[in-house]
């Protein structure tokens, strides 16, 4: 099969785990959204620029399509903060001259200001807050690095480590120890992937042995966190001849506590072996051979897809065998967040437990606090035919 090119796309996209959202990409313009009716409050002097307790409970308790609702989202709009008269003008109000525009009190507006000064200290912290974590995280790194060699070392064999005396009184003592003509951990990375619930998924029954070739998963990122390339390295095999696959994301900061932005995502083009190729399969149908997709752990190499949710919805099949730009991402953090830097947890299976221990006890909080909110209705309510109020 011939060889692929790499795939790239620039996108501007949301990313984490929240459910997918609208992607921006570059040089296509945005499609407006379609506008719901609004109803047009009447003209106010500037000093009812203020939400009464009744318009604070509609706007928190309203829809978008309640005509009320919409009402206040009107108002919220004329809010104008370019009023730089320092003067009261309540005297100088005049209903036939307002634009509808709301207007804000001097002294207000001088606190606004005070207050717009106070968010753009805030940046500065900010900016020097991002480049100190990535001096921080340059140092750490250093320090990582030589763990995670002798890691892999021990993995592959090219290391081994000093047996543990045994126990006076322990059975077997003197027994000559089994398995040493062993290398390394074989099928370490193997275990490591089928532990994890989520990347189980994207494994294949097909795609296991080739995965036993798996001796290394490295994680590096750039040194002023734009972003991080995965390395998935493996030992000479009958299925690819590249040695190491790679996955890259670039961003504009990894560290920004808002969800990151993608802005690029390469993977590497994978040149299979002669009849070896896990990611496509020939298809005769009518005399006619077709070359077509089939799901693969190997997919996730490839340049993600976007759909919204309505397309996710009506195509699971070709979900099967291509990621979203956010189902790609969130595999990408499991895999720098937990797995490589976890690597032994999950092979011996013990980071899976922690985390379904994790999700019970979230369980029992939330079965709790639902019971506890039926109990708290139950006692406004009262007793059969008698109001809460009736009750106290």
């Amino acid at each position: 099969m011939a060889e692929q090119q790499p795939a790239e796309m620039n996108t501007t996209i949301p990313v984490g785990t929240s459910p997918p959202k609208e992607v921006t990409v570059a040089g296509v313009p945005a499609q407006p959204e379609p506008q719901s009716p609004q109803q047009t409050l009447p003209q106010t002097p500037h000093n009812s620029f203020m939400l009464s307790p009744e318009e604070l409970k509609a706007l928190k308790e309203g829809s978008q399509d309640d005509p009320d609702f919409s009402a206040l989202q009107e108002k919220l709009s004329h809010l104008n903060v370019d009023n730089e008269d320092d003067e009261d003008d309540d005297e100088d109000y005049d209903p036939e001259e307002d634009d509808g525009t709301m207007q804000i009190p001097p002294s207000v507006y001088r606190r606004i200001l005070a207050l717009k000064e106070l968010q753009d200290a805030r940046e500065v912290v900010q900016e020097r807050y991002r480049r100190e974590r990535a001096e921080l995280e340059a140092k750490f790194r250093q320090e990582y690095e030589p763990l995670f060699i002798k890691r892999a070392d021990i993995v592959a064999g090219r290391l081994d480590v000093q047996k543990p005396e045994p126990a006076p009184e322990s059975e077997g003592a003197d027994a000559e120890e089994e398995g040493d003509d062993v290398m390394g951990i074989p099928q370490f990375w193997l275990m490591v992937l089928l532990h994890n619930e989520s990347v189980v998924d994207l494994i294949t029954q097909d795609d296991v042995p080739a995965l036993e070739y798996l001796v290394d998963i490295t994680c590096e990122d750039k040194v002023d966190l734009t972003g991080f390339r995965l390395d998935f390295h493996f030992a000479p095999n009958p299925f690819f001849k590249n040695e190491v696959l790679s996955k890259a994301y670039d961003m504009a900061s990894i560290v920004d506590h808002a969800e990151p932005v993608l802005e690029k995502v390469t993977g590497t083009s994978i040149d299979w072996k002669p009849e070896h190729c896990l990611t496509m399969r020939e298809v005769k149908r009518g005399g006619k051979v077709r070359v077509v997709k089939r799901p693969s752990f190997f997919n996730f190499f490839d340049t993600p897809i976007m759909m919204t949710p309505e397309e996710q919805a009506q195509n699971q099949e070709l979900l099967k065998m291509h990621l979203t730009y956010e189902t790609d991402y969130e595999y990408a953090l499991i895999f720098r967040n937990h797995l490589v830097p976890e690597a032994v947890l999950w092979f011996t299976g013990e980071a899976q437990q922690d985390e379904d221990d994790e999700e019970y006890y979230e369980e029992e909080e939330e079965e709790e606090e639902d019971l506890e909110d039926d109990e708290d209705e139950d006692a406004e309510m009262g007793p059969p035919g008698q109001s809460g109020d009736q009750a106290a």
